[in-house]
């Protein structure tokens, strides 16, 4: 899903979209008050609370793709 498609849904899927994405970015983060402070004020504007865990699984996996690889252990004598 795109921000295009969550457009077609109206606003109320947009911002769960972004409620999704705050949190499920900023779980385990020094931003997450920030994030989730920020997800309160989409979901109190009328984000469609059916649709937010997708988009908070949407977040997690972003997040794990923007992670590094772990370290292999460099190279062996």
């Amino acid at each position: 899903m795109g921000c295009a498609s969550a457009l077609a849904g109206g606003p109320a899927d947009l911002l769960a979209e972004v409620v999704g994405i705050f949190e499920g970015t900023s779980e385990g983060e020094p931003d997450e008050p920030l994030a989730r402070s920020a997800a309160r004020l989409c979901r109190m504007a009328g984000a469609d609370t059916d649709a937010i865990p997708a988009w908070i699984e949407e977040g997690r996996r972003r997040s794990a793709n923007a992670r590094p690889p772990p370290f292999s252990g460099g190279l062996s004598p």
